[in-house]
């Protein structure tokens, strides 16, 4: 197998020709048409089916091609890594975080004053057991990520194996976010059982991490659960739907709906930490601590508790 073969596969699945795809590729299409043969041979499976209409994936081929877009996004990072590294007139910087909209204000205060003249930084909001794996893979400078009572367990196991250290930002407390039109809008506080008859929104965590949910509580006994990947998706079905999500309750205008409100959770005894994560040891940096400042002051800002 070969990397040129798996992106053979990818653009023969966009095209869903071989014709158009041997164009595109700028090889001849029985060349093309071979290397998949050879491929399939090699694996002892069908990846297209061929017909008058041109060509699909099979069962097969789909499972296959998840597989090979891992391998391919893998050997961009390789390439991308050192062609990166190698250029040192640039800053590059990458922080990652749970989904959190004060990171999100932070961040663009940052850029308002930030004057380096060339540089690459990304801000990747990903589930708990990434953010801390791109800390200790020395992707990221630090990451955002809430301890809880309940993965504090399996984080801190995680934080010791892979020699990182957490530092504590600030406690939150339990918040149900909602529209501000929801019918326990308008309650000072809610408990569990008011909340159980509505549709409950958690971010998706990997099978192999469950124990590293980033809601301040877990309800995996509700009777109505809607997993999002992403915070956008989450702000949407908020403010427009009766949907709930468990959070730290901090309501930040410039980057969340105005049509979300946040009530805290009652009747609970949880203790949680918002904190950032780097590795031991890691060197003092003028950037790095500017960040962490301004998440710090969105979090002065828009406690919910004042």
């Amino acid at each position: 197998m070969r990397l040129q073969q798996l992106l053979y596969v990818k653009e023969i699945a966009r095209c869903r020709s071989m014709n158009q795809a041997a164009v595109h590729l700028y090889i001849s299409q029985p060349s093309l048409s071979e290397a998949i043969r050879d491929l399939e041979k090699e694996f002892g499976i069908t990846i297209f089916e061929r017909s008058r209409r041109g060509v699909s994936l099979t069962a097969e081929g789909i499972e296959f091609l998840q597989l090979a877009d891992k391998v391919i996004a893998d050997a961009d990072e390789l390439r991308n890594h050192y062609l990166i590294k190698n250029d040192v007139t640039r800053l590059h910087l990458q922080i990652s975080c749970q989904h959190y909209a004060f990171v999100i204000d932070a961040f663009i205060h940052f850029l308002r004053t930030f004057q380096q003249e060339r540089y690459t930084i990304s801000l990747k909001e990903t589930e708990t057991i990434t953010a801390l794996e791109d800390v200790y893979l020395k992707k990221s400078a630090f990451s955002i990520v809430a301890i809880t009572g309940e993965n504090s367990h399996y984080i801190h196991q995680v934080l010791d194996k892979w020699g990182l250290s957490f530092h504590v930002l600030c406690p939150v407390i339990p918040h149900v976010f909602m529209n501000i039109h929801h019918p326990l809008a308008r309650r000072q506080s809610v408990t569990l059982d008011d909340i159980r008859p509505y549709p409950l929104i958690q971010y998706a965590q990997s099978a192999a991490t469950r124990y590293a949910d980033e809601e301040l509580v877990t309800l995996d006994d509700h009777d109505k659960i809607i997993y999002s990947y992403d915070r956008g998706t989450t702000n949407n079905l908020l403010a427009s739907t009766d949907c709930l999500n468990i959070g730290t309750g901090y309501l930040i205008p410039a980057v969340m709906p105005s049509a979300i409100t946040a009530i805290p959770l009652s009747g609970l005894t949880v203790q949680a930490q918002i904190g950032y994560v780097q590795l031991h040891a890691q060197p003092s940096n003028e950037i790095i601590d500017a960040l962490i400042q301004g998440i710090q002051e969105s979090l002065r800002t828009y406690d919910p508790g004042r």
